[in-house]
């Protein structure tokens, strides 16, 4: 089924502003033959465009009026027929494809419109939903076969403009972007504080093969490393504010999970860039710490290492510089990249987002300075400027 859809030529095409958006959550870093660090997608991201495709096609067919599906009875030249647009044709093949969704990523929900498809498709009978290549009906068949369909149309629907719809979507929106507005007033702060800082991005995960890189069986396994993840996280944050002290400004962490990658952490630090000005080094420093702390299981991306973060609000940063809040922005919106599509929950309301407190400037600011830091010019994760 998986293939089946994929290459349907009736899914409707994505933009690559909508892709792009999410498809970075699912890097994965492994190393290749020679020990050398290489940079991929997870398996995950087939899943990720085919959920932004199902998402864009029920958008469309909210809108729709009329059945989409019509029986054409028999004349003296042609057989009875039915016809079936093709927005139809892709939701009916989503409905039953979508049900596997929770194996893929368990810890995460879908988004509301395909949550109310896979509600209303299992009102019907699932033979209903077989792709149109492979529907062979009786000719006496097709008549209540276009009832149904017709009767699944209008279910969808109602279900689809329902004022619930819109809140749910409108709560994830107001999180992403509450996360999203913490995250920038961390940053400003810390520009207050200092005239140049260093920024530091690290993901760390585990090993393939070790016991918390192994693909979870089973729910109580997925709780239980989740506890473990979660337990060791706070450990390193606990261990970088103590061994860089007043120099670490502020920090914020984002824990995802993958089918094949497993749990994962991306990292941002932000430090002192008078008294700290080798983000490379910093990364690993950290990098080691979560090999400790995972004795061994672990392993880290250093993304100071590779040239397609330079540009994004990685390494030493002047507070006044105007480049730098579309370094930070880019980063922000990672941080909280895919919570409006797909929310990840861990079942006990952990938040799997986290950042530091506010840091206090000091009580000897020394010289003062020329010129005072940019202020953030984005309103949200948009990137909707200021007026």
């Amino acid at each position: 089924m998986t293939s089946e859809l994929s290459n349907n030529p009736d899914s409707p095409e994505l933009s690559q502003d909508t892709i792009s958006a999410t498809l970075e959550m699912h890097l994965e870093v492994d190393l290749d033959e020679q020990g050398q660090m290489r940079v991929g997608f997870t398996h995950e991201v087939s899943e990720v465009r085919r959920l932004l495709g199902v998402e864009r096609a029920l958008r469309e067919f909210a809108k729709t009026k009329g059945s989409l599906c019509t029986f054409h009875p028999r004349t003296r030249l042609k057989a009875a027929r039915m016809s079936m647009d093709p927005l139809l044709r892709f939701i009916r093949e989503a409905a039953l494809y979508h049900h596997d969704f929770g194996e893929v990523l368990p810890f995460h929900r879908l988004p509301p419109r395909c949550q109310a498809l896979i509600e209303v498709a299992d009102m019907f009978p699932e033979g209903d939903f077989v792709p149109a290549r492979k529907l062979r009906l009786p000719e006496d068949d097709l008549p209540r076969f276009c009832v149904r369909m017709q009767r699944f149309e209008k279910e969808l629907r109602a279900a689809l403009r329902s004022p619930e719809i819109r809140a749910i979507e409108n709560g994830r929106r107001r999180k992403c972007n509450k996360n999203y507005k913490a995250g920038a007033t961390l940053l400003q702060a810390c520009l207050v504080c200092c005239s140049r800082v260093l920024s530091v991005r690290v993901d760390l995960y585990y090993r393939k093969g070790s016991a918390m890189g192994y693909p979870n069986q089973t729910p109580e396994d997925r709780q239980a490393k989740a506890q473990q993840v979660l337990r060791q996280r706070n450990q390193l944050l606990k261990q970088v504010k103590m061994k860089y002290g007043r120099g670490l400004l502020g920090f914020m962490c984002k824990l995802e999970y993958g089918q094949h990658r497993g749990f994962h952490l991306h990292t941002w630090f932000i430090l002192n860039g008078h008294d700290h000005q080798n983000a490379i080094g910093i990364g690993e420093d950290v990098g080691g710490l979560w090999r400790t702390l995972t004795m061994g299981e672990g392993h880290h991306f250093n993304c100071a290492k590779s040239d397609r973060y330079l540009h994004r609000g990685v390494g030493t940063l002047s507070a006044d510089d105007s480049r730098i809040w579309t370094g930070f922005h880019l980063l922000l919106v990672y941080l909280t990249k895919t919570d409006e599509l797909i929310e990840m929950e861990l079942g006990d309301g952990t938040p799997v987002f986290t950042k530091s407190r506010l840091p206090k400037p000091s009580h000897w600011p020394g010289r003062p300075r020329s010129r005072a830091p940019c202020v953030n010019p984005y309103l949200n994760r948009r990137g909707d400027r200021k007026a």
